[in-house]
């Protein structure tokens, strides 16, 4: 075993040498902003039980599809083709056995059976006439799957049935030859199936009460075993023996952790694993009195498993040694664990899928996510360490510019502010500015997520304070390593609101403010409209923002706006419902009223900072970008590709995005009120329906 591994080290080293080298010749050019945002080639794929084919959920110019990969032939045939909207995104997708798969869209599900005549390879589609949800595709029973059918017309309080079926039966609605599973739960609106331990788990809602179910495998016995508290959070995993579950929870525990569950007394127990510094993201057990397989969890801000059998820790181990700078996982495994579906990811790349095999210890490349990104001209995001206090630490991710840098930092706070956090993946924003000169921070300021109940809790009530002390605190500690000449606050949602915030508390240290969606008038979110007036509406505003009171004006941007030394570049929604539109309207004309300097952009048909079309995106950050230059009296980067992106890029800003019309200036370069309205984006390299923006989330 340490031979092959170390053989598959030497294999997959070389692999990754020869998939750079043709890329290193372009990196002093500027990457095309089309190229950063823009949906993925590939959104998933799977491996099929016994591993001769993958099926792939990928990205094309007007559509969407999803093909099978022979990844032995390398080849692709597409299977079914789906027009990108709403309606036809993919949401699950499982291999049913070798030669079917189970399709879950919106408005569509149904099977493909995989036809072989010969060389050719097609697929057969079988929609369903029913409606309901694919509980498991029980891998253990060959043809057969487990399907919860909806046997009223009632769409809040549906009651299901289920059944072992088979794909053809299940097409045919022909419900009188399946086997229906008796003792089924009433009240139930979800089943869970766990598969290695062969039982079922459910959820019911009842009075707003969510209750949590377990069927005792011996004796078909359901026993609720927990009511969901918002405190706390609480996620079953699966049987680790007739009497006990294992659960993730932070109930009692700082942080999330993978605890025992007691059925019968309805109780936690010991704890199976806790990671010293961050919250539990997810398990898999093995089957029933096996232990556990591995559990996930997000360190330094990038996806990592722990893994209890030794094998497959050396196995995973060796995997990051041979990616070398790169995160790697294995996705997917066939049956008899031979053949294995491996991703790598990275700050500097989207994500790629290798099919591995054991028995020839030879890793393929079958898929990029961004197949025309060229990876070597992307930044990388390093993780560090800040202490804000004595003993107190927050993360850190600082992306510094590979080539041109022009010396501005960009100060990035994130959303939310509680329970949201950075990641060291991949991000085309950074990238984009990375590409441009700038080197971008941000911070896991307390309040964010993954760092346990007690770090995020700090951040409650603490607008305008502790968080934009802890930003601050890692600004310092940023500038006393690296030579900034400039310096620059950018956010959106409670970033906007904290980029204004670290400019009206340190005037003189920033240069520019680009605050995108925030919320500059606290008091005012407890007035908006008659939907805050609720209770639950209250609630949740009060456990972010710490209550209503007289002081929220002293941490309100809009009543110390005449702080504000730096031009502004102020953006919003008028669709907005969650940062309400008139939020930004008035921070816009308090500005005005200060004669400060000022630059807009309302976007008309954008809500809370999502465009819904890639276009709006790319018009934004070049929109931003060249806003700070100006500002700055930056000099355009040079590259070999300078002149034709200056060009690209002006044209973009030039259009517009859907926006209201802008007021005659005489010169380009001067302060725009609004820019002007084109509801079509600028034909630069691709059609207007090339560019919907896919938000397919891997299945």
């Amino acid at each position: 075993m340490n031979q092959l591994i170390s053989n598959f080290s030497r294999v997959i080293f070389i692999a990754l040498a020869l998939q750079s080298s043709h890329l290193w010749a372009k990196s002093l050019e500027l990457i095309p902003v089309e190229e950063l945002m823009r949906s993925s080639s590939v959104y998933s794929m799977k491996l099929s039980p016994n591993g001769q084919y993958i099926f792939s959920y990928e990205h094309m110019q007007n559509y969407n599809i999803v093909s099978l990969i022979d990844p032995k032939k390398r080849v692709s045939v597409p299977m079914f083709r789906m027009d990108r909207n709403g309606h036809s995104r993919v949401e699950d997708y499982q291999w049913v056995d070798d030669k079917t798969i189970y399709l879950e869209m919106k408005a569509k599900k149904g099977f493909i059976k995989i036809v072989e005549d010969g060389e050719q390879v097609s697929g057969e589609w079988m929609p369903l006439g029913t409606k309901g949800f694919m509980v498991s595709t029980l891998p253990d029973e060959d043809n057969i799957v487990l399907f919860a059918r909806n046997v009223t017309k009632k769409i809040k309080y549906p009651k299901f049935k289920l059944y072992k079926i088979t794909p053809e039966q299940l097409a045919s609605s022909n419900y009188e030859q399946a086997i229906e599973i008796e003792n089924t739960l009433d009240g139930a609106f979800y089943y869970i199936y766990n598969e290695p331990n062969q039982s079922l788990m459910a959820a019911v809602l009842d009075d707003e009460t969510l209750e949590f179910w377990f069927q005792i495998p011996s004796t078909k016995e359901w026993k609720k075993y927990y009511e969901l508290g918002k405190e706390n959070q609480f996620i079953p995993i699966g049987l680790l023996n007739e009497n006990t579950i294992a659960v993730l929870t932070n109930k009692n525990l700082d942080r999330i952790s993978l605890v025992e569950f007691d059925l019968e007394s309805k109780s936690l127990g010991q704890v199976i694993y806790q990671h010293p510094n961050y919250d539990l993201t997810g398990a898999k057990l093995n089957k029933m009195g096996e232990g556990v397989n591995f559990v996930t969890y997000l360190e330094q801000g990038i996806p990592n498993n722990h893994y209890f059998a030794k094998e497959k820790e050396t196995l995973t181990n060796n995997l990051k040694q041979s990616f070398k700078t790169q995160q790697v996982s294995i996705i997917d495994s066939s049956a008899d664990e031979r053949q294995k579906l491996i991703s790598a990811f990275s700050s500097t790349n989207p994500g790629s899928f290798y099919y591995y095999e054991t028995d020839t210890n030879k890793a393929t490349l079958i898929a990029r996510k961004q197949k025309n990104l060229s990876t070597s001209m992307l930044s990388p995001t390093i993780v560090f360490q800040v202490e804000v206090e004595p003993n107190v630490y927050v993360e850190a991710l600082l992306t510094v510019p590979l080539e041109h840098s022009n010396g501005v930092l960009l100060v990035n706070p994130h959303g939310g502010p509680i329970g949201i956090r950075d990641l060291a993946t991949y991000d085309p924003t950074t990238q984009y500015f990375a590409n441009r000169g700038y080197a971008v921070l941000k911070v896991n300021f307390r309040g964010s997520s993954g760092y346990g109940k007690d770090f995020m809790d700090e951040g409650r009530g603490e607008f305008g304070k502790l968080i934009e002390h802890d930003i601050s605190a890692a600004v310092k500690h940023v500038k006393s390593k690296h030579n900034f000449t400039k310096m620059c606050s950018i956010g959106s949602s409670y970033g906007g609101y904290s980029a204004m915030m670290l400019a009206i508390k340190n005037p003189n240290d920033y240069d520019c403010i680009v605050a995108m969606y925030g919320i500059y008038d606290l008091p005012h979110l407890y007035n908006a409209n008659n939907r805050v007036y609720t209770d639950e509406h209250q609630e949740a505003l009060d456990k972010v923002i710490g209550g209503y009171n007289d002081s929220l004006k002293g941490v309100s941007p809009i009543y110390l706006a005449n702080e504000i030394k730096a031009p502004v570049l102020l953006i919003a929604g008028k669709k907005d419902k969650v940062a309400y539109f008139e939020q930004s309207n008035r921070m816009k004309y308090r500005l005005k009223q200060l004669n400060k300097e000022l630059e807009t952009i309302f976007y008309n048909n954008v809500g809370h900072g999502y465009h819904d079309k890639w276009g709006g995106d790319r018009h934004q950050i070049v929109y931003i970008e060249d806003f700070i230059r100006r500002k700055l009296e930056l000099p355009y980067p040079t590259a070999k590709n300078d002149m034709q992106i200056k060009a690209q890029e002006r044209r973009r800003i030039s259009k517009g995005w859907d926006t209201d019309p802008i007021e005659e200036k005489a010169d380009q370069e001067k302060p725009i009120d609004e820019v002007s309205s084109n509801s079509k984006e600028p034909d630069i390299e691709e059609s207007e329906e090339s560019d919907i923006k896919d938000n397919a989330e891997s299945p």
